[in-house]
């Protein structure tokens, strides 16, 4: 909650050196899906839980910059609030975040507030998160980050020409979690080009909810920003997420183990457009809520719908596996999850899962090559080393599991030096 991240903060900025310049980075979660502040915060109306975490949030900001300002000795702060997203709230369909890249998510504040060097204005162009780091080294009088994207607006904020440029944004939600089509957006003042099986182009400044599409009736404008966005992006292609760790990867391979941490393959063409899958988007988040409240029976029954609709859903076929588990149902478990891993072979919490199924089952050597699996994609992730020794020795390979062992015991010591250190930490 934003009380204890304040707590932590204040905490920070009152144990530092008073004679040293400082930088304080605060995250606040609060207004987020699931729309939950303290009663007393609550607002009316069918956004009311967002909108009394907003008020909560912006309670808790005011009693961090009082703590700053007294941390600054007196001397001006600079200061910039921003956020990384958006709630639709049901615009377009979207109940939270990430799937499309309409404004009512991508469009978010951003306030740089510094007495006597930036002159109060207000304004609408199409700045970019990547130019917040950028801006601030300029600001300071610092160089910029080394082949940065954005670009500062320094100028622009203390009264001068504001260097504009072309805002571009995308979602790879609907292809990483449920296997449709990615988007990819291009914003400059007037247009919005999104990339999509059915592309959309809206007129901003006369449009501003994005409800008209008019891809055909100017699809000259659609054409222009169309070539310039792929100009702009690379293939479309994703590396699997893995944090390395060259002792952990040597281990596998001395193992017998070898990797699926190839890049992933791009994305095919035919993928099914996010906007004729919202209802289904929904439907998965329902069953999604279902699971996370425990009612397991529910949750299985609105995924298995999805499937029986969908069958090579990324997301409905590991919801599913986990649901059947927990129902104690490891049979259609185990057949759900080897479903989930054949179309999402690079999702850690599928190979878990699948992997969980079948030291159940008994099937000990078939599990093992799940953990190694797991084992790739997140080296550092220590359970999938010690369920890796465990269905080792339990499928009589001693001297491998013994191996496994090593590595499990080798992060484990790296995990307690971690802790001591933070521990360490005023």
């Amino acid at each position: 909650r934003a009380e204890d991240t304040v707590t932590a903060t204040n905490a920070w900025l009152q144990a530092r050196k008073a004679d040293q310049p400082w930088f304080a980075w605060t995250h606040f979660y609060d207004p987020h899906d699931p729309y939950a502040p303290p009663r007393e915060f609550w607002r009316p109306g069918p956004r009311g839980g967002y909108d009394g975490e907003v008020t909560y949030t912006d309670y808790w900001i005011g009693k961090l910059l009082e703590v700053a300002r007294q941390a600054s000795d007196g001397r001006p702060l600079l200061i910039v609030l921003t956020a990384d997203h958006g709630e639709a709230l049901g615009e377009h369909e979207e109940l939270t975040h990430g799937f499309f890249v309409y404004d009512s998510t991508m469009r978010v504040p951003l306030i740089f507030s510094w007495p006597g060097r930036i002159v109060p204005a207000q304004g609408s162009e199409p700045v970019q998160l990547i130019d917040v780091a950028p801006t601030i080294l300029q600001l300071l009088d610092l160089p910029p980050p080394e082949n940065a994207d954005g670009r500062g607006i320094g100028e622009g904020l203390a009264g001068g020409k504001l260097d504009l440029h072309p805002a571009m944004m995308e979602t790879w939600l609907p292809w990483t979690y449920f296997g449709w089509a990615p988007l990819t957006g291009w914003l400059d003042r007037q247009w919005k080009f999104i990339d999509a099986p059915e592309a959309e182009l809206y007129d901003v400044l006369a449009d501003a909810h994005e409800t008209r599409n008019l891809a055909r009736q100017q699809a000259a404008v659609a054409d222009r920003l169309g070539v310039t966005l792929d100009t702009l992006t690379t293939a479309k292609q994703r590396v699997a997420a893995t944090s390395q760790d060259d002792e952990a990867m040597q281990r596998l391979r001395s193992l017998g183990y070898v990797g699926v941490g190839a890049p992933v393959e791009a994305p095919p063409a035919g993928l099914a457009d996010p906007k004729q899958r919202i209802g289904m988007r929904n439907t998965l988040q329902q069953g999604e809520s279902l699971l996370r409240a425990g009612r397991f029976a529910q949750a299985q029954e609105v995924f298995a719908g999805v499937i029986a609709e969908d069958p090579d859903n990324r997301f409905a076929n590991l919801r599913s596996g986990i649901a059947l588990l927990r129902l104690g149902r490891i049979d259609e478990a185990s057949r759900v999850l080897r479903h989930a891993v054949v179309v999402e072979p690079h999702r850690a919490e599928a190979r878990f899962a699948f992997g969980d199924a079948l030291m159940r089952e008994a099937r000990f050597a078939e599990a093992a090559e799940q953990w190694a699996v797991l084992a790739e994609l997140q080296p550092r992730r220590r359970e999938a080393w010690f369920n890796l020794a465990t269905a080792l020795e339990k499928s009589g390979q001693a001297e491998r599991a013994r191996g496994a062992m090593a590595e499990y015991e080798r992060l484990s010591v790296g995990h307690k030096q971690d802790d001591a250190a933070a521990e360490a930490q005023p």
